[in-house]
């Protein structure tokens, strides 16, 4: 799980009366395995909507461009299927108040059930495996 992830040429622009406003312009950050790496800046300075486009929480109508690797896998920013594809399986996001993703009153596997049933679509069986080797692999 310890990869290296190149982020190159990120924009994101969102649509405001039926024109695009670029917000974010052409980022390029790498971050080497077993990195700690931060992203900080004022208040509306684009921290947010940096992470929300990798991880493909950002609305539909907003554009993005940009590449990102992982490992030795690609991925066009532009194309929904592909950041889909990454979001719970190679990249995941924590917010700021952890407090309100990850509620210590639910039992850990209804967080996973989250990412691997409801979204990607696999059965509780697979679910379960999959959250196992994780939490094995974190020292759970």
């Amino acid at each position: 799980m310890n990869k290296q992830i190149k982020v190159k040429d990120l924009s994101v622009s969102y649509q405001k009366s039926g024109k695009y406003h670029k917000i974010i312009d052409n980022i390029d950050f790498y971050i080497e395995p077993s990195e700690i790496f931060a992203i900080i800046g004022e208040s509306g300075s684009g921290k947010t909507t940096i992470t929300k486009a990798l991880t493909g929480l950002l609305p539909k109508s907003t554009k993005i461009s940009g590449l990102m690797q992982i490992g030795e896998s690609n991925y066009d920013l532009s194309n929904d299927y592909e950041r889909k594809k990454l979001s719970g399986t190679e990249i995941g996001l924590v917010f700021q108040d952890a407090r309100s993703s990850l509620n210590p009153m639910r039992k850990i596997i209804k967080h996973f059930e989250e990412i691997y049933v409801n979204i990607k679509g696999l059965s509780k069986e697979e679910c379960y495996t999959k959250s196992a080797e994780i939490l094995k692999y974190l020292g759970f």
